[in-house]
């Protein structure tokens, strides 16, 4: 909530917003993927969302479980009307999902360069 803020609106020019972005990544090829390297190992450098940029630091959740990881993402995906706009074919992140993606570490930077657009 200190970072994105409790309502998922973020703060201009430090920290993206969660509203509206996530379900458009998990539309996106790759976004989901993203999304779960992002929490995992965090992100770092310039991206732009609605003609605004954002270039800042995120750090990685790995000390969270699987499980609670997944609970983060289905978390993100369903709220602040993210739900509305996901793709008709979104399942639920499971635990499995989230070891699979766990195995492969990665530098903030590179998830950053990573990010679909």
């Amino acid at each position: 909530m200190a970072c994105h803020g409790g309502d998922g609106a973020g703060r201009p020019g430090a920290f993206p917003p969660l509203e509206g972005h996530v379900s458009e990544l998990l539309g996106r090829d790759g976004g989901r993927e993203y999304l779960l390297d992002v929490v995992l190992n965090g992100v770092s450098g310039p991206t732009e969302i609605d003609d605004e940029v954002y270039d800042g630091f995120m750090p990685g959740f790995r000390q969270l479980s699987d499980e609670e990881i997944a609970a983060l993402m289905n978390y993100l995906s369903q709220a602040w009307g993210n739900s509305e706009a996901l793709p008709a074919d979104f399942e639920l992140v499971t635990a499995e999902e989230v070891a699979e993606r766990r195995s492969r570490e990665l530098t903030p930077r590179a998830v950053g360069e990573s990010q679909p657009r």
